[in-house]
């Protein structure tokens, strides 16, 4: 699964609307449209009620952003773990 994905939607769920997790992101509305659109494909059901105003978690949307936010938590761990192991490798690698 592609993390660009889960990163959308926890960022649409935290900011309420498709344009507060864009500018969040970095990424164009209609990027972060493309990607809960994928998203929504791959898990097989809307995660967001959309209205002109803004976006509200579904009952299955609700139900995965524990998981969502526990993918980036674990995410954030392993990069921080992989940190000092490069490092180590070329401190005793020979030139």
């Amino acid at each position: 699964m592609d993390l660009r994905l889960v990163r959308a939607f926890v960022a649409i769920a935290h900011e309420g609307s498709i344009s507060g997790a864009a500018r969040q992101l970095g990424y164009s509305q209609p990027a972060i449209t493309q990607q809960l659109k994928d998203l929504e494909h791959l898990v097989g059901r809307r995660l967001f009620d959309r209205s002109s105003t803004a976006v509200t978690l579904t009952s299955a949307g609700r139900d995965r952003l524990a998981l969502a936010e526990l993918m980036l938590v674990l995410e954030r761990r392993l990069l921080l773990g992989l940190e000092p192991a490069r490092k180590a490798s070329r401190v005793g690698a020979p030139r």
